[in-house]
């Protein structure tokens, strides 16, 4: 099948099956007990070092539930590249829902969008097992915004290690 992000037609969607077919480790041993994969796709910044908005689309859309991609696993890779942009703030309330009541242990590989971490959202991540909270800052302009979703984090788990990754000298200051 080609198509997807990563390919040369970026354009073409992927079928709903590649989106929460179960991965094979059968090579990769090592990963037994955990599993990655998207719940969403896109994302509404056109940042000029990315491409997912170009690839994927220019809005945050689900593709998957939760139970769609962890089944019995430990630990779940979510390689989401803006989660917490979904416009359909009840389903973005209910995938963090969901994922707090895996009880597994869950890394966001990519950061989380500071401009979105509110006290709910703060709330809802703070249920969600996990070992760092990486929070993205991609302009000198979100800088206010990163102080005050991590002191958002702080206040509802005070127990949290917090990241913010911060890109400097991007000069798109509306992405």
């Amino acid at each position: 099948m080609e198509g997807g992000p990563a390919s040369k037609r970026p354009g073409l969607a992927l079928p709903k099956l590649y989106e929460t077919c179960y991965p094979d480790w059968s090579h990769w041993p090592e990963m037994k007990g955990g599993t990655m994969g998207y719940l969403t796709r896109g994302c509404p910044r056109k940042c000029p070092w990315c491409v997912v908005s170009t690839n994927e689309g220019g809005e945050t859309r689900q593709v998957a539930e939760v139970a769609d991609i962890l089944r019995r696993e430990r630990h779940l890779f979510i390689m989401d590249a803006n989660l917490l942009a979904l416009p359909d703030r009840a389903g973005l309330a209910r995938i963090l829902a969901d994922l707090a009541a895996t009880r597994a242990r869950v890394n966001f590989t990519q950061g989380l969008d500071c401009r979105f971490i509110d006290d709910d959202i703060a709330s809802a991540l703070s249920g969600i097992r996990v070992k760092q909270y990486k929070i993205a800052c991609d302009t000198d302009a979100m800088l206010p915004f990163a102080e005050t979703a991590m002191r958002n984090l702080w206040s509802a788990k005070r127990t949290a290690n917090i990241s913010c990754y911060v890109f400097v000298d991007w000069r798109n200051p509306n992405c």
